[in-house]
């Protein structure tokens, strides 16, 4: 019988994933466009959108359909219960988005089918973050700690993507870069399954982008999309904590809390500052709409849509080489240091622009 090796082909089955998850990509969005014209399944301006006319909100589907493929083609080569999992997942996020972009989903509903999403999940997969890695004197977690807090996690890592999809080539770029880097980390540590996964969702990201900043056929992503490639988020960070955490030999055996929270900076420091705001200051629900949003921050200084995401991409890379480059000795104050740093470069940067803007305008 014939066997295949998978160990002796990984680079092979990372360009395979990649190759194919951006092919079908590519070439689901013409038909996915005409469909979404024709059926008029498209996203009106409002007061809050960044744009002045209709769009299809569909895109999220090619990613789906890219990730179904390659799951399908290579998840009996890798782990099988990672791979059937992650396709059922996906699934489910699947409809609820495409509710959730057709006809408008309560918040409570979106949320309670996430928290079951990844409560079936992570039972299944025991794919969970097993440890704090020392923070307030805690090690190893008992296992129904351990199980909340990677809930907490996952279910926060989808919400934080979603609420940076607010401009042309954000959250398209922002998961190109989180889904390509924790690939490659999970690469160098042997977790072939998650990575296949994370350069599939990558690729496919990539195919999108070219219509997402095209000005005559444009596309969203849509909350079917940003449910995908959140989840494809959550389940990369849950495997690269967890595989650091147990090999007490990995590279990233002390470093994988601060990689993590750095590859994820950006919308981890956005959903904070937005969600303190609306609690503590406009005194309203934390899952509310409105335009506190650091990228519309950037984009009140007439700035264009792709200069901002350019911007804030670029300072999310920075904020990932600093995590690289700091060296304490205890990880705590390395993640301080990324923090603080990161903190202070999207603030120093608005600072910089606005006064570059005004004394044009003077």
């Amino acid at each position: 019988m014939f066997t295949i090796n998978v160990s002796d082909y990984q680079l092979e089955f990372m360009l395979c994933a990649a190759i194919v998850s951006f092919l079908i990509s590519y070439l689901s969005y013409e038909t996915i466009i005409t469909v979404a014209e024709q059926k008029h399944l498209m996203d009106e301006p409002g007061e809050r959108s960044s744009h002045h006319k209709k769009v299809p909100t569909l895109g999220g589907i090619a990613i789906y359909l890219s990730l179904l493929v390659v799951l399908m083609l290579l998840g009996s080569f890798l782990n099988t219960k990672l791979m059937l999992m992650s396709l059922a997942s996906l699934s489910v996020l699947l409809f609820l988005g495409l509710k959730d972009d057709l006809l408008i989903l309560a918040s409570r509903k979106k949320f309670f089918i996430q928290v079951l999403t990844g409560i079936i999940f992570i039972a299944v997969t025991d794919l969970r973050i097993t440890s704090l890695f020392g923070v307030l004197g805690f090690t190893s977690l008992t296992y129904l700690h351990s199980f909340l807090f990677s809930l907490f996690v996952f279910v926060l890592i989808i919400n934080a993507y979603n609420m940076i999809d607010g401009i042309d080539g954000l959250a398209g770029g922002f998961g190109v870069i989180g889904t390509l880097v924790f690939s490659g980390l999970l690469y160098s540590e042997n977790q072939l399954g998650l990575a296949v996964i994370g350069i599939s969702a990558a690729s496919a990201l990539i195919a999108f982008l070219r219509l997402n900043l095209s000005q005559n056929k444009k596309i969203f992503m849509g909350d079917t999309g940003t449910m995908i490639v959140g989840f494809c988020l959550a389940i990369l960070t849950l495997g690269f904590l967890n595989t650091s955490d147990l090999d007490i030999h990995s590279n990233y055996h002390e470093s994988a809390p601060v990689l993590a929270i750095a590859i994820l900076f950006f919308p981890l420091l956005d959903t904070l500052r937005v969600f303190v705001l609306r609690v503590f200051k406009y005194k309203k629900s934390p899952f509310s709409a409105d335009r506190n949003h650091i990228h519309h921050w950037f984009l009140d200084l007439n700035l264009s849509h792709i200069k901002v995401s350019s911007i804030l991409i670029g300072l999310n890379l920075a904020v990932i080489a600093v995590s690289f480059l700091v060296n304490f000795k205890d990880w705590t104050h390395r993640l301080w240091g990324v923090a603080i740093s990161g903190s202070i470069m999207y603030f120093v940067a608005y600072i910089i622009l606005k006064t570059m803007r005004t004394k044009k305008n003077d």
